[in-house]
């Protein structure tokens, strides 16, 4: 009996200790008191590293609150940060160096494969502060093991494009860190967001941009090929940038040739798909969806061309029941492999290999 009563004793405390550190979770503490010091002052380096002690300390707190209950622990930690961050005492200087140390603790929480709510939240946080500061942080986020986690990070940093822009260094380094993971991201939303992540439109960033855009798409053309990657729609997000006013004429030659290639192929591949009898109805509407944008990224690159260019024409039409006339409409533009038939874009300057292989 005694035995009994030590075990239910042993388990009322766990449990109490979880609630209290639940409870506590997302409320000012002593440690809290030192932040007050310092808010309306530049930090100084000894100050940034109690700042980033701070910050890996209520880091550590969540990690036991996620034990608790995880999804409050992530909704009160978002709460509690974000109230630090946006506290009217705040000046600047201080403010972007919390978002500098959030970023730094964010960095190493990814690289050491973070539990997913962690990670998420850690996300969500940086997203929230919207400040250029946390770029690191973001970008360590992409290559997360977590789906969630790689598409808030890839929305942040869509967020803070133009802060980006702004710093040439800056913008090189993410324009990498975004081609590197869109290269391996099998996610389609995910995808996306990576996508429109790279919507850098001024003349002097589009070259930049457009460049590890195509490679993306390209990269997406070998894992359809290996059968690595289905039916989906993050291509038309690749399209609506090209579609942005300014984007093809800031393109040199060798890039809307780059560009015809990958969108030709694309083009014929969904229009391979589309001629099937059997297309499930959510393919049906990213096969609408992608070939319709196809074919005006197609049409803004080369010009409307005489007889050719009514892909969207034919779906406009009748929708899958014109899947053979899509058909022949792709052929017009990208030739047919079958025939040897000539398309639009297989001549030079486009040089698109007849149908699209």
């Amino acid at each position: 009996m005694m035995m009994r009563n030590r075990n239910i004793a042993t388990l009322a405390i766990c449990v109490l200790s979880a609630l209290v550190t639940t409870q506590a979770f997302g409320q000012a503490g002593p440690e809290d008191d030192f932040l007050d010091t310092i808010r309306g002052t530049n930090p100084s380096q000894g100050d940034q590293r109690r700042i980033h002690e701070w910050v890996q300390g209520k880091v550590d707190k969540l990690k036991i609150a996620v034990r608790a209950d995880g999804l409050a622990a992530l909704r009160d930690y978002r709460a509690y940060f974000n109230k630090q961050y946006r506290n009217t005492k705040n000046v600047n200087a201080f403010r972007l160096v919390l978002a500098g140390q959030m970023a730094m603790v964010a960095t190493s929480e990814f690289q050491s494969g973070a539990d997913k709510i962690i990670s998420q939240t850690l996300a969500r946080v940086m997203f929230d502060f919207g400040a250029v500061e946390t770029v690191p942080g973001l970008i360590a986020g992409l290559s997360s093991a977590d789906q969630p986690t790689r598409m808030l990070c890839a929305q942040a940093l869509s967020r803070l494009t133009s802060a980006i822009g702004a710093d040439q260094g800056k913008f090189a380094t993410v324009v990498a860190s975004l081609l590197k993971a869109g290269q391996s991201e099998t996610n389609p939303v995910v995808l996306s967001r990576i996508y429109m992540a790279l919507y850098y439109t001024t003349a002097a960033q589009v070259p930049s941009a457009a460049d590890a855009m195509i490679a993306i798409m390209e990269s997406r053309v070998v894992a359809r090929r290996a059968g690595r990657v289905g039916i989906d729609h993050a291509e038309v997000d690749a399209m609506r940038y090209f579609l942005t006013a300014g984007v093809v004429g800031a393109l040199s030659q060798s890039q809307k040739s780059k560009l015809a290639i990958v969108t030709a192929t694309l083009l014929r591949m969904d229009a391979d798909q589309f001629s099937k009898a059997n297309v499930v109805p959510d393919e049906l509407d990213h096969l609408y969806r992608s070939l319709v944008h196809e074919e005006e990224v197609l049409v803004a690159i080369v010009g409307n061309l005489a007889g050719v260019g009514h892909v969207t024409k034919e779906i406009d039409e009748g929708c899958h029941i014109r899947r053979n006339e899509v058909m022949q409409q792709t052929h017009l533009w990208v030739g047919d492999a079958s025939s040897q038939t000539a398309g639009a874009l297989n001549a030079a300057p486009w040089n698109v290999p007849v149908g699209a292989p």
